[in-house]
């Protein structure tokens, strides 16, 4: 049993490669078939579809992505430390990931099945994520919010909007100053104090 989960993740990864050079439409199961070195017949033993192959490529690079910020969250113990790695690391890997990304932007990939799903899933693990930091704030006395989920929803939405402007489109120079800058407008505003 071992072996065929062994042969799913290296289907995966080679069709990872694939799909961000090639884009979901341009990618075909021949393509997919002959990087794995296998008939294209024997690929619809792991997998039924495409779209299959690439929502476990969606999925795979998802978790390697949380993996990833879980990590760099491990030696944080101030929420507001926290809320600044979170949104940097995420910012830093999720170009890794380029499916990833593209599931969860592009327009294009909407008719697949599974990415409204997919995306409102994402958005909510986020979503629980940052209210977690936030209510550990709270609780530290750090922060006073009356609604941690509201907050959250408002600081991932900012984070996503930040996104294609700020760094695809390699606007900020130096990504931590950005971050840090960006988080303390999201975090306490433009009003003087």
């Amino acid at each position: 049993m071992s072996n065929k989960i062994d042969i799913k993740i290296q289907i995966i990864e080679k069709a990872a490669l694939i799909f961000s050079q090639n884009g979901y439409e341009k990618t075909s199961m021949n393509q997919i078939a002959a990087a794995v070195e296998m008939a294209k017949s024997s690929l619809y033993y792991y997998f039924e579809s495409k779209n299959e192959i690439f929502k476990k490529v969606v999925e795979y690079e998802a978790n390697e992505l949380n993996g990833k910020i879980s990590q760099a969250l491990e030696n944080q113990s101030n929420p507001l430390d926290k809320i600044r790695i979170y949104v940097l690391s995420r910012l830093h890997y999720f170009m890794n990931y380029p499916n990833l990304y593209k599931a969860l932007k592009s327009e294009r990939l909407q008719s697949i099945d599974f990415i409204k799903d997919f995306r409102h899933s994402y958005y909510q693990n986020e979503i629980e994520q940052f209210k977690t930091i936030i209510d550990e704030g709270v609780t530290t006395n750090l922060f006073s919010i009356y609604d941690s989920e509201l907050a959250a929803t408002a600081i991932i939405t900012a984070i996503k909007g930040m996104e294609t402007p700020l760094f695809i489109n390699n606007l900020a120079r130096n990504v931590e100053t950005t971050v840090r800058d960006a988080v303390s407008i999201i975090l306490y505003g433009i009003v003087k104090r």
